[in-house]
């Protein structure tokens, strides 16, 4: 993936640039820490704190942060909001400050402004606060609700049901978690009514759902 992944790097010097410090200091100043492809400036009075192979692990920014991400630019609120990375770098999570298009393995999807937005350390979008129902694989989920994202390849994992919807035949209960794999085929739901489907190889063999029960299914979309 075409991304920045920003690297923090730690040495205290008398231009204002940390390179090393101790975990959890207290800063004095407004000090700069130099990152992959440019630099990131933490406020003075804040905590800066590291992971144990000295890389940044959260801080709390003087100056907003536009972040690049597959070609689309996403924008970090400054304090009193924190920013986080993970060990190796990448950018963890953070808020944005305006409403924002994120893009994603099932389009441009619009997450909420002065929300929170997170990566997983492969740099895919993990979590986006949606602006708005959104309708992903066959199923409209609900406004100002978490949306996840699998770390394996981007795919939509799961959020949550805008109300009952009819999918592949199974009715699912709308205000709950509606799963899927990464190849896009239900992983978990709950029924919403009394359902009977087929299941096995040959689909000879019959299993009834019950309403209000959850149910798990394998990667072709079979009930177990």
């Amino acid at each position: 993936m075409a991304k920045k992944i920003l690297m923090g790097v730690m040495s205290f010097s008398l231009s204002g640039i940390c390179l090393f410090a101790q975990p959890g200091e207290t800063l004095k100043q407004d000090t700069r820490f130099k990152i992959q492809g440019g630099y990131i400036t933490f406020k003075s009075g804040t905590t800066v704190t590291y992971h144990k192979n000295h890389s940044i692990e959260s801080g709390y920014m003087s100056n907003g942060l536009v972040y690049n991400y597959q070609k689309r630019k996403i924008l970090f609120l400054a304090n009193p909001q924190k920013i986080y990375f993970h060990p190796n770098g990448a950018i963890r999570m953070g808020s944005i400050g305006v409403r924002t298009y994120v893009p994603t393995k099932v389009g441009l999807l619009p997450a909420r402004a002065n929300t929170g937005i997170s990566f997983h350390d492969n740099g895919q979008v993990d979590l986006i606060i949606s602006d708005g129902d959104l309708k992903i694989n066959g199923a409209i989920f609900k406004a100002n609700t978490q949306i996840y994202f699998h770390k394996k390849n981007g795919a939509f994992h799961y959020g949550t049901l805008e109300s009952d919807q009819r999918i592949k035949g199974i009715t699912f209960k709308g205000g709950t978690y509606l799963y899927f794999h990464d190849n896009g085929k239900i992983a978990e739901g709950t029924v919403a009514v009394d359902t009977t489907v087929k299941k096995g190889l040959l689909k000879l063999a019959k299993k009834t759902l019950k309403a209000g029960k959850t149910y798990k299914f394998d990667r072709n979309g079979n009930v177990k």
